[in-house]
Order: C-alpha cells, then sequence, then structure tokens
C-alpha cells in the first residue's frame, strides 16, 4: 500500500504569504528611506479628509519681488536620483510672463507636473502645489523655476549658504 499520510500544504503556503510579505514591507521601506526629506522642517505627506484644507507649509519667497526681474528667457535646472527638470521662464516687464518644461527625464511623466508653470505664472512666484505621488519630480520643477528667477533677478545661484 501506498503511504497515505495528508499533505501539509497549509503551512507551507503560510510561509510563503509571510516571507512575500516581508520582502515587500523590506523594498517599502527602503523605498521610504530613499526619499525622505532630507532638510529638517520638510514636510511630510498628509492625506486630507475631502474639503479639509491642506496645512500651511513655508512658503519659498522669490529672490526678488514681481516686477522687478530682467526682460528675457532664463532657464534653470534641477535633478535628482529619479531624474532631472529643465525650465525656461520668461520674464516680460519685470514679471513672469510664461513657464515652459524644455526638458524632463523623470521617473514619472511630464504631465504629472504639468499644471505648474501655470501655477507659476499666476502666483508669480516658485511656490506651487505639491504634487503627490511626484514629489521628486514636484522639487526639480521648483529648484529649476527657483533657479531661473534667481538668474533673472541678476544674483547668483545657489544662494550664499543654500543648497540648490
Amino acid at each position: 500500500m501506498s503511504d497515505q499520510r495528508p499533505k501539509r500544504t497549509a503551512p507551507r503556503k503560510l510561509q510563503v504569504v509571510a516571507l512575500s510579505s516581508a520582502a515587500i514591507a523590506a523594498v517599502y521601506a527602503l523605498g521610504w528611506a530613499a526619499t525622505r526629506p532630507e532638510a529638517p522642517g520638510d514636510e511630510q505627506p498628509v492625506r486630507l479628509a475631502p474639503g479639509q484644507q491642506r496645512p500651511a507649509r513655508a512658503r519659498l519667497r522669490p529672490p526678488v519681488p514681481p516686477g522687478h526681474y530682467s526682460d528675457g528667457t532664463w532657464t534653470g535646472v534641477a535633478s535628482n536620483a529619479f531624474g532631472e527638470v529643465e525650465v525656461a521662464v520668461r520674464i516680460q516687464g519685470g514679471r513672469i510672463a510664461a513657464v515652459r518644461l524644455v526638458r524632463t527625464s523623470t521617473f514619472y511623466p511630464a504631465s504629472a507636473i504639468a499644471a505648474l508653470p501655470g501655477q507659476v505664472v499666476q502666483r508669480q512666484s516658485a511656490d506651487v502645489d505639491v504634487v503627490s505621488g511626484a514629489t521628486a519630480s514636484w522639487q526639480d520643477f521648483v529648484n529649476a523655476v527657483q533657479q531661473a528667477l534667481t538668474r533673472a533677478a541678476g544674483t547668483p545661484w545657489p544662494p550664499a549658504g543654500e543648497r540648490p
């Protein structure tokens, strides 16, 4: 007669599920550690309930008040481990007239930050809304615009004591 012991697959499946879960948690933790804010005071992502306002965050200061930039087209480039963003900022009458994404080589498609140039023109500042899920691309965009505005203001980039 053949051996008729019941197969014990349930514990084996449980082990596979546990190991898979541990691997996913490890990858998640490494990703979080690699992309967490480096500077003290940087905000952590906040989930908002419907109708809830986003919390106030530190605002970027333009290098000079609107109306005081040198006319022309100024470029800025910023990069990180996930890619690079290059922008062109057109100044007309000392004010921001247009912002264009010249080149993006980021992990997420350019469409993730496509609305930001309009916000720069409207607000006359690089202080635009954070793009959840594409934070590194947003940071590159903001830094590139700030760099272009700093150049248009005639001040050196990066400002003394600051990182780009």
